[in-house]
């Protein structure tokens, strides 16, 4: 075939065969004098040109009838090329992929079947459930004892440590892990929303408020390493210019 680059050599088939609209590459077996005999690819006019069939319906030609005809697509009639062997179900229908590379698995290709027909994509990959189980909310979600608490977000129930980084107070208000007693440990404790000390309390720009740890009353020092309480994912205090 001639290309941008100049003639070609390809193997003689029909994914090099451009034919005509309305048109169908036929591989045609021919008779030769002398072996080897390769089929020829023939344009021929195509059965299912323009032939009815619903949206969920493909057309496709009887192999042994050889009339068009209205099949619904599955792995079963699919024919894929040589560089995506492998058909896999999802619910766009059956797509040919690399076989040694699937595609992440997603409820966008996870067929489910008829007794769970609904697919939610979960930390542990797509699950397919009855189409009549409620919303999943915190209210309904069961978190592990390591992330006890459940916070509603943009993605649905999330589990989290029960702390203070995960608890919204109100104005005027401090979170402070209370301990409680409970009859079977572990009895982590609780993060709970108090009158902040030093709310309103004053104090100049140079100093900073902060409840003494032996009276519990507010009171005025100068920031440094040594009052500072860094988190965990920033455990390390040093003293810079701010």
């Amino acid at each position: 075939i001639e290309t941008r680059n100049g003639p070609t050599c390809v193997v003689n088939d029909c994914s090099n065969t451009q034919c005509e609209k309305g048109e169908v590459c036929f591989l045609n077996q021919v008779q030769c004098v002398r072996a080897p005999c390769p089929p020829i690819p023939t344009c021929i006019e195509d059965p299912c040109y323009r032939f009815p069939c619903t949206l969920a319906n493909t057309c496709q030609v009887n192999e042994i009838t050889g009339m068009p005809e209205c099949v619904r697509p599955s792995c079963a009639n699919k024919l894929c090329p040589e560089d995506k062997p492998k058909c896999i179900e999802t619910r766009n229908g059956p797509t040919c992929v690399v076989a040694d590379d699937p595609p992440t698995l997603t409820c966008a290709n996870t067929l489910c079947p008829a007794d769970k027909p609904k697919c939610i994509d979960s930390p542990n990959g797509p699950t397919c459930v009855p189409d009549d189980l409620p919303t999943l909310t915190c209210a309904n979600a069961l978190c592990p004892e390591e992330k006890p608490k459940c916070i509603e977000t943009r993605n649905g129930p999330t589990c989290v440590v029960n702390d203070c980084s995960n608890t919204q107070c109100e104005k005027g208000e401090v979170c402070f892990l209370n301990q409680v007693q409970c009859v079977r440990a572990p009895c982590p404790p609780i993060p709970t929303c108090i009158e902040d000390p030093c709310y309103r309390f004053p104090c100049t720009l140079a100093n900073t408020c902060q409840v003494n740890e032996i009276t519990g009353m507010p009171e005025c020092v100068r920031p440094s390493c040594a009052n500072k309480l860094c988190p965990e994912d920033k455990p390390k205090c040093i003293e810079t210019r701010n």
